[in-house]
């Protein structure tokens, strides 16, 4: 799978430290000789900083330490103000060092920092003031200033010689039964170079399983990303814990902070989604409305399901209005007599979900949502892309409600490199596909780790984008959903503006560049030239919502109301049916845990279920179809088929034979012989031939 290189993760855990005397000379036994190296920016006059004991207030006289920079125009109450003076605080880009203090060996300190900085497109400052923490001697910490106003926290004490750490799981929670790789984000956080360790992993209380790794140099702060090779094996659904640790650093060294070795996780195992979606084209199709405007949709432009899929719990967003900003409807239990629901708009959905167009579920039960806007500052700018979201109810919606320089919303991430970005689409980890029609270009986006619930640093964030696509988008309120097929590695795009849906191998492209830093700064910003694409289907007016499930494909045509049912064969599209939903403004669609089709309507704003009763059988599975008496060759066929039938076929028998297309319309024959005729039809697809009493589908491919 294409996967750009995470690089280094700078994790800003906002450490902390407690209990402290003035130093003149040596510590006391039980303290540590604590002091900072601060790096201003070009504006030092705008910062300013407090050391504190843990979680006290800035500004509190009896628990500060020591403090320093512009105390005269910014101070506690400075934040984003502008107004700071050239001529006090720290002179500009010059590094200054402040203390030592003596304070108590392993407490937690806080080092409250703010921030003058204001402009209209950077509200919450742009920090600039750089801390380096060192206790006895070594560095221990490094914190830099992205926001108006932080507390980073950090621990009193020297660094240990041997330290790694799980840092992060990246291995899927949410999964079908089936093999799955264990993977992590290990970090050496230790003065020794680690040259070889275990990685362990036990799923529930089962045998552990380790693996060795050798031939490794990770310096301290080095993380880098390891997969287990042995992989879990899950047969049954429901809850498993997962437990991975690191093990033998060194072949013999002990870990001297063992409390960060291991991570524990839970896994959900649910059910594949059934693929029975060949049941819209013979059976009776009752189209249910889960959801109106009564429970609170406002113009919903896509839907998904969280990837627990037993709790049927169905997002819908909303597109609202640009003055306040996209919404959430959420359906939990979907479908079912006990659904509920409930409404829900970030504090800062103004900047974070301006007009968005499209939302998708990763592995990891994070969200992410694009923004068909220009910019998400509203200052005539391009600056806004997609933004990263938690579906833990305590987080979305919850933290930074309202909005505070501390909590800017509850978003995990968000990336400003898309405009005008029409559909997105998950891959892996934290890693989504957006459609870029500003750009005219496919954009990978990794938030790597992200920043936490309403926080601001974006400087780990890689974005590759790829060119020769030429996107435009069809329309401020039609988007152009996509979406990514794992198996094949492929991504699938409903081209909106021009009528077609696309491929895209994501793994091909021969030439990768980089590019300069746009709007924010970036571990990575490339391009990527000569990717293989083309045109998949073409048979359809405009294609806006898109979904798979195996090698079926359906498509939303917002032109007709109809939902296409396709079959995909590499890189070629047929399709076998159309299926009416009668919606005015026909945008994203889904496939249910049921396997059912699920649609919006964004003009009636309402949200809608496609109920049948699937037949026993996949009538279009176009393996060669026997009836009682006869069958039909070749299936599939590129205009002439033939009848074998067990016993000799009288010619007048064969005027009860009647080929229709898939709505139902009678077409055209011209017999051949005795037993062939050819259909006379100028459209591929899925058509029935119906004689003596029984119908048998046929797949025309090149009529």
């Amino acid at each position: 799978m294409f996967r750009r290189p995470l690089h280094r993760y700078c994790l800003l855990l906002i450490l902390f430290l407690v209990g402290v005397t003035s130093v003149q000379a040596q510590c006391p036994i039980g303290q540590i000789e604590v002091r900072f190296a601060i790096r201003t920016d070009s504006w030092g006059h705008e910062g300013y900083w407090e050391l504190h004991l843990m979680d006290s207030l800035c500004g509190d006289t009896n628990s500060r330490i020591a403090f320093g920079g512009n105390d005269i125009d910014v101070g506690c109450d400075g934040a984003g103000g502008g107004d700071a003076s050239p001529s006090n605080g720290y002179p500009s880009s010059q590094t200054i060092n402040e203390g030592p203090w003596c304070l108590t060996r392993g407490d937690s300190f806080d080092i409250i920092a703010i921030d003058d900085f204001y402009a209209p497109n950077q509200p919450n400052g742009d920090g600039g003031t750089d801390f380096r923490v060192f206790a006895g001697g070594d560095q221990i910490e490094y914190f830099e200033s992205i926001q108006s106003s932080h507390r980073f926290r950090f621990e009193a004490g020297n660094l240990p010689e041997n330290d790694l750490s799980v840092n992060r799981n990246l291995t899927d929670l949410y999964i079908e039964s089936g093999s799955h790789s264990v993977r992590a984000v290990i970090r050496n956080r230790g003065t020794d170079t680690i040259y070889c360790f275990d990685f362990c992993y036990q799923l529930d209380s089962a045998d552990t399983v380790c693996a060795r790794f050798d031939s490794l140099s990770m310096g301290y702060q080095d993380s880098m990303v390891f997969e287990h090779p042995i992989q879990l094996d899950l047969v049954d659904t429901g809850a498993f814990s997962l437990r991975m640790w690191v093990d033998s650093l060194n072949d013999s060294l002990q870990d001297f902070e063992p409390r960060n070795d291991s991570l524990l996780s839970v896994i959900q195992v649910s059910k594949a989604i059934p693929n029975i979606l060949y049941g819209y084209i013979t059976e009776p199709i009752d189209i249910q409305t889960l959801a109106t405007s009564s429970d609170g949709l406002d113009f919903p432009r896509d839907l998904a399901f969280h990837p627990h899929r037993s709790r049927r719990e169905l997002w819908v967003i909303n597109r609202d209005v640009e003055a306040d900003g996209g919404s959430t409807l959420t359906l939990l239990n979907a479908g079912e007599d006990n659904q509920s629901s409930l409404w829900r708009r970030d504090g800062n959905a103004y900047h974070f979900m301006a007009l968005p167009t499209a939302l998708d579920f990763g592995r990891n039960g994070n969200w992410a949502s694009s923004p068909g806007i220009l910019d998400a500052n509203h200052a005539g700018g391009s600056y806004t892309g997609p933004t990263l979201w938690s579906s833990d109810s305590s987080i979305y919606s919850i933290i930074g409600n309202p909005a505070t320089p501390e909590f800017n919303g509850s978003h995990l991430d968000m990336l400003h490199g898309s405009p005008y970005a029409m559909g997105i689409a998950y891959s892996h980890d934290n890693v989504y596909y957006v459609f870029d029609a500003y750009n005219g270009q496919i954009v990978q986006y990794s938030f790597t780790s992200d920043h936490g619930p309403g926080q601001h640093d974006h400087s780990n964030g890689e974005v590759v984008r790829f060119e020769g696509l030429n996107f435009e988008r069809h329309s401020d309120s039609i988007p152009s959903h996509i979406v990514f097929d794992e198996s094949v590695e492929r991504l699938y795009i409903a081209d909106a503006k021009n009528g077609r849906i696309l491929y895209l191998d994501v793994n091909s492209g021969t030439d990768t560049f980089d590019l300069p830093l746009l709007n924010e700064p970036l571990s990575v910003h490339q391009r990527i030239e000569g990717a293989q694409w083309g045109v998949l289907y073409d048979d359809i007016q405009v294609p806006t919502g898109i979904a798979i499930v195996e090698d079926r494909m359906i498509v939303s045509d917002a032109a007709t109301g109809n939902i296409h049912l396709l079959r995909i064969d590499d890189v070629i599209a047929t399709r076998l049916f159309t299926i009416p939903t009668n919606a005015d403004l026909l945008l994203g669609i889904n496939i249910g845990p049921d396997g059912f089709i699920y649609f919006v309507d964004a003009i009636n704003n309402s949200v809608h279920r496609m109920v049948m009763d699937p037949p026993p059988f996949d009538m279009t599975s176009l393996s060669e179809t026997q009836g009682e008496n006869w069958a039909i060759y070749p299936n599939p066929s590129n205009g002439i088929i033939c009848l074998d039938a067990r016993q000799n076929i009288p010619s007048s028998d064969l005027d009860e034979l009647r080929v229709f297309d898939g709505l139902g319309r009678e077409v055209k024959v011209n017999f051949i012989g005795e037993q062939c005729l050819e259909v006379q039809s100028r459209y591929k697809g899925l058509y029935w031939i119906t004689w003596q009493g029984r119908s048998q589908p046929i797949l025309l491919t090149t009529p």
